[in-house]
């Protein structure tokens, strides 16, 4: 209605009509009547209103309906409809190639590929059919059966009996969704280096699983202790496990964090002669007792060689293409008796041999000593040598 309706109905009242005495029974009466006939015109509006707000809300229920719809519509008829479902997977693998589908730190757990498959149900399916999705692991290893850690806590039932804690249900999960994909993992741990500590009971059941999978393995990186892989419990997974070698093993890195002891090989190294794939290996140190199979090796990174090991490590890789080494005591680099004299490499193109300075170093102190009449140079030959970093000094091949 109009302003002048509303105006016919009420007519604005003069301020000088409130300095007058009361109005007469006339105007009082009439008064009364106006404001009942206004009641009714609100009734009758606010009924409107309502009516108008409910067709509104209708409309709007209506129209989310037919968008919807139309979004179904045009997704039955979206060109993405025609994608493979193998293009998926492969899109998927791509996109957690840089990542872990499983990561656990020492206070989260973080699952991507289990987030993709929350999003839909046919993103749910693709993941499910990918086993590749679920074969790359990141393991943190607790110790002892006091850690704090969150998914370690209350490990025992009511009965005192070991029962499965949250990591080891995710870590089989993933391990019997991965089926007979390649398997590649880091399992590291806060263990100190200097004390020996135990694993938690989860960590050896993880690491059951994990060896139970060896011929499985593909990209293997561990850094545990020295004394875990030597404990009677490590011994006795790998005679009841029965493990295949690592037949499909491609790039392998241990780290024992500075606690190997010489002259001494780890249990663990009795699934690798026989992981005829193995082409890349890194270690912290180097013993010519670690039953490796050095002959077949690409690549090798040792961050710590000793000098007198320098020729005998290369001369046992004779397949090498990539070579990476912290030598240590290069002071001790002289000829060692019964040590052959000449290194060929014919497939090497890379080496970096990277000194570890003596304590008491400076920079005008010589690296090593060659006026010593026991040093004799050896012999390197690399015919395919592209790059090559010694002692500070880069040699360039065009």
């Amino acid at each position: 209605m109009t302003t002048a309706s509303n105006d016919e109905i009420l007519p604005s009242l003069a301020m000088a009509q409130f300095r007058e005495s009361y109005p007469l029974d006339t105007v009082v009466s009439k008064v009364r009547r106006q404001l009942k006939e206004t009641e009714n015109l609100l009734c009758e509006w606010d009924a409107e209103i309502h009516r108008l707000h409910t067709l509104a809300a209708q409309l709007e229920g209506r129209r989310t309906h037919l968008r919807r719809r139309m979004g179904e519509y045009r997704a039955l008829i979206s060109p993405i409809r025609r994608v493979p479902v193998e293009i998926w997977a492969a899109i998927f693998v791509l996109s957690l190639s840089d990542s872990y589908g499983l990561c656990v730190t020492n206070d989260e757990i973080s699952t991507p590929t289990l987030d993709l498959s929350h999003v839909c149900s046919f993103w749910r399916a693709v993941v499910m059919s990918t086993p590749a999705l679920w074969a790359n692991l990141d393991l943190f290893a607790g110790k002892g059966e006091s850690s704090p850690d969150p998914w370690y806590s209350d490990p025992f039932s009511a009965e005192g009996r070991w029962s499965k804690c949250r990591i080891e249900e995710v870590v089989d999960l993933y391990l019997l969704r991965s089926e007979t994909s390649p398997l590649s993992f880091n399992l590291r741990s806060n263990l100190d280096k200097y004390t020996y500590e135990d694993l938690h009971p989860a960590a050896w059941n993880i690491l059951t699983s994990l060896l139970k999978d060896s011929n499985r393995w593909s990209n293997v990186k561990i850094e545990l202790p020295w004394a875990i892989f030597v404990h009677d419990t490590f011994e006795d997974i790998l005679t009841k496990t029965a493990p295949s070698h690592c037949v499909n093993l491609l790039a392998l890195s241990v780290d024992f964090k500075g606690t190997h002891i010489f002259n001494r090989y780890p249990p663990l190294f009795d699934l690798m002669p026989n992981a005829s794939r193995l082409q890349a290996l890194y270690l912290d140190e180097f013993d010519s007792a670690f039953t490796l199979p050095f002959p077949q090796l690409r690549e090798i990174t040792i961050r710590r060689l000793l000098s007198q090991q320098f020729h005998s490590c290369l001369s046992m890789c004779p397949e090498l293409e990539r070579a990476d080494v912290m030598v240590d005591n290069l002071s001790n680099w002289s000829e060692i008796p019964g040590a052959t004299n000449i290194i060929y490499l014919p497939k090497l193109h890379s080496l970096l041999r990277s000194p570890t300075l003596p304590r008491f170093w400076t920079s005008s102190s010589p690296l090593f000593d060659v006026t010593g009449s026991s040093y004799r140079c050896r012999v390197w030959i690399f015919p395919s040598s592209q790059r090559m970093l010694v002692h500070c000094l880069t040699v360039s091949r065009t």
